[in-house]
């Protein structure tokens, strides 16, 4: 995706730890992060989390999510805080011997 030169476009994504999750939303120009914990990978905590951080920082206009199933539930957060959304194409990598 190209570089952003706007402020409030963020990007959401979460980390799976054998004992932690994590929910981290990035902003693309001043990389401010925002990182909250979840106590599983359903989509409905993620979303609950999503809304509980969005809120600390009012004003953003998007947010771009991966096709994750933890996001399902991206349009309960768009509802809440009225925000835009892209979502990101998968990328297939390769491997040496396909190239």
């Amino acid at each position: 995706m190209e570089k952003q030169e706007r402020l409030a476009d963020w990007e959401g994504d979460t980390v799976y730890g054998q004992n932690a999750h994590l929910m981290t939303l990035v902003d693309r120009k001043i990389r401010l992060t925002l990182i909250g914990k979840v106590s599983d990978k359903k989509a409905e905590t993620v979303a609950k989390k999503m809304i509980e951080l969005m809120r600390r920082v009012p004003g953003a206009k998007t947010i771009t999510l991966d096709n994750g199933g933890e996001f399902a539930q991206h349009s309960a957060v768009l509802n809440s805080l009225q925000y835009g959304y892209l979502f990101c194409q998968a990328i297939r990598r390769l491997s040496a011997g396909n190239q």
